[in-house]
């Protein structure tokens, strides 16, 4: 392994194994940088839009992983643009307001405004996606030092004295070419996401009643029956939490029975990963909060209240105080209700029981006077299918960007000196 105290990095590319040490130097002696601005006075509806108009970048145009967020959301007319500071496109820019340090490399010909510092008028050969990633990580060690976690502020002059660690040119590219190829396949796996998200929600919007209707706007063929009205108290046989074990977390052990916290629920997925176990000894004295397969798990304290799973293990498992069993009665589907509880409809209802909208807790009884409308159990049970594996999909996608992140967090820390 390379040693980062001789400005080599950990990991290199095979060619640059036998390269020359990266050399370390001032950000101000290798780039020349400045804000942007905007027309005197701000404002005036001249300054914007207008057949000549171009791209005018603003902080709210600056996303993540080194992009602006699709096409600005305004122009600056040619009227103002020559009050106005060019850059032409792959040119870093850096946000200084607002979120601090978000950085982005233009895509197009622009106009810069002046709550972003650009870079420019470079000493030495740049590749501008290897100069963005260590301006992106001279940022972020800024934050980790700053009160709070918050940069407020920083000066031209502290800028200037970044300590930055640079490799020849082709090295560079190297690190670029591999980090621009990790962000598009993040990107995809990020479009994927969203996109099997919209879904979702689009079918919840059309498969359910709406307010005050007996009949969704989408159904499975075969169905035609009005829906009927029902508190989750009519249509289950068991609603009651988890205690915390005697000995509270000195019990755990590595192995044993899994104990469900509110961290394992996510929204239609019992997360196991990091689950806490007890002995088989500490589970025989929680019988009451014992777990079945087919269980709706629900949230009911702290930031996560509402979140809530069906468990579909085939395995023993206990919760804790902060998570309610709700178990149906046969008639009634699982997965059916849960996506109920996670709509709309079912937030609403929750956040109806919260003094001044605080998410602060949930008891039973007022569990159990949530309502929704049910079909007959045939139709639940498709629709629940249908939901569940949008799920899965949405599941496979947002653990798959994590790896990737992950992935690229590591490569980060490991790449660069």
């Amino acid at each position: 392994m390379a040693n980062k105290k001789a400005n080599i990095p950990m990991r290199r590319f095979k060619e640059f194994e036998n390269a020359d040490a990266w050399e370390q130097c001032r950000l101000g002696d290798v780039a020349h940088f400045r804000r942007g601005s905007f027309p005197q006075p701000y404002g005036n509806k001249d300054w914007y839009d207008g057949l000549d108009a171009m791209p005018f970048v603003q902080v709210v145009d600056v996303g993540f992983d080194l992009k602006l967020v699709g096409a600005t959301k305004q122009k600056i007319s040619k009227l103002a643009q020559p009050m106005s500071v060019f850059v032409p496109k792959d040119t870093v820019v850096v946000t200084l307001q607002g979120s601090i340090g978000r950085v982005a490399i233009t895509q197009y010909d622009a106009y810069v405004d002046r709550t972003l510092l650009i870079f420019e008028d470079y000493e030495k050969p740049i590749n501008p996606i290897f100069w963005a990633f260590v301006i992106q990580q001279k940022f972020d060690v800024e934050k980790q030092r700053a009160p709070g976690g918050t940069i407020k502020t920083i000066t031209k002059e502290a800028l200037s004295d970044f300590k930055i660690t640079m490799p020849n040119i082709d090295e560079q590219v190297a690190i670029g070419n591999f980090f621009s190829t990790l962000d598009t396949t993040i990107t995809f796996h990020q479009r994927k996401l969203e996109k099997v998200k919209a879904l979702k929600t689009a079918y919840l919007a059309e498969m359910f009643p709406a307010e005050g209707e007996r009949k969704p706007k989408r159904r499975f063929a075969g169905f035609t029956d009005a829906w009927e009205q029902c508190r989750l108290g009519d249509v289950t046989s068991k609603i009651g939490s988890g205690k915390t074990p005697k000995g509270g977390e000195s019990t755990y052990a590595n192995q044993g029975i899994p104990l469900i916290r509110s961290q394992n629920i996510y929204d239609a997925i019992v997360d196991l990963r990091g689950v806490a176990f007890i002995s088989a000894e500490t589970d025989s004295e929680m019988q009451n909060s014992r777990v079945n397969p087919d269980d709706i798990l629900l949230n009911i304290t702290g930031a996560s209240i509402g979140r809530s799973a069906v468990y579909m293990e085939d395995f023993p498992a206990n919760v804790n105080q902060h998570v309610c069993i709700v178990r149906p009665t046969s008639e009634y589907s699982p997965t059916f209700i849960q996506q109920n509880i996670a709509s709309s409809t079912g937030q609403n209802q929750i956040d109806s029981f919260q003094a001044g909208g605080a998410r602060e807790g949930l008891n039973f009884q007022q569990i159990a006077k949530i309502s929704f409308s049910f079909p007959s159990f045939e139709e639940q049970t498709k629709i629940g299918t249908f939901f569940s594996t949008l799920d899965h999909t949405i599941t496979f996608h947002q653990r798959r960007l994590e790896k990737l992140q992950n992935i690229k967090k590591a490569y980060l820390n490991e790449m660069f000196v």
